[in-house]
């Protein structure tokens, strides 16, 4: 391979880079030059990036994605830059390519055994190409069992959700019930404690009411003075 063809390949290679670059330096609002300067590179190794002539060193990938992160919402995806993902933006990252990039960087057989998983997928997909008519049938007979079997498994599991969903409710109904019952008693208990003191206030009023009729006025009578003589000037007439 020539070194025009080598350089063509690096040029597909760093088309991401230089992509989210451009990017980079017109949200920071900077020339290339000075997001050169910024990411620890050279104006002119930026040109050759974009050449091909030469690939970007992982350094000036992270340079580039610290200096992405200044950007609200801005931040570039690092497996974009390697050339895994087609999400440049780290915020539109789905959780799978989240997951898939970390189990990237754990096992280095990764994107391998991704790509057997896909031939194997496509050599299924060819054979199932062609079915002839009496396997057709056979297998819609079969489609629809397992539709059937789904049904009658997704209606069990609705009876018995429903059943807990009920045993919920009526656990709820018996917890207010006994609340209410017991709010009563303590309410006929309420009741029956100020009836109580009523009749002990009865009582002790009429034993007070008793006891003030058995004062007798001739009690009163045996005064040495009598009754009304502080207002009879005539009992004690002046001097």
């Amino acid at each position: 391979m020539g070194k025009i063809e080598n350089d063509e390949l690096r040029k597909l290679k760093n088309a991401k880079f230089m992509k989210a670059f451009k990017y980079v330096a017109e949200k920071l609002k900077m020339n290339q030059g000075q997001l050169a300067e910024a990411i620890g590179s050279k104006s002119a190794y930026i040109s050759n990036f974009s050449k091909g002539i030469r690939p970007v060193p992982e350094e000036t990938i992270d340079a580039l994605i610290t200096m992405s992160a200044k950007i609200p919402n801005g931040q570039i995806f690092r497996e974009y830059l390697l050339g895994n993902s087609e999400i440049m933006l780290l915020v539109n990252v789905t959780d799978e390519e989240m997951i898939a990039a970390k189990r990237r960087a754990t096992d280095p057989d990764y994107d391998v055994m991704q790509a057997r998983l896909k031939e194997k997928e496509k050599q299924l997909d060819a054979e199932l190409t062609y079915i002839d008519p009496a396997s057709q049938q056979n297998a819609s007979i079969a489609v629809y069992v397992q539709y059937t079997n789904r049904l009658s498994d997704d209606l069990k599991k609705k009876e018995i959700e429903m059943a807990e969903r009920l045993a919920e409710k009526d656990a709820v109904i018996a917890a207010l019930k006994r609340t209410v019952a017991d709010k009563e008693k303590e309410l006929e208990r309420t009741i029956a404690d100020k009836d109580e003191i009523i009749r002990l206030k009865v009582e002790r009023i009429s034993y007070l009411e008793d006891e003030l009729s058995k004062i007798r006025l001739s009690d009163i009578t045996d005064y040495h003075f009598p009754i009304g003589a502080a207002e009879n000037k005539n009992v004690y007439p002046q001097k």
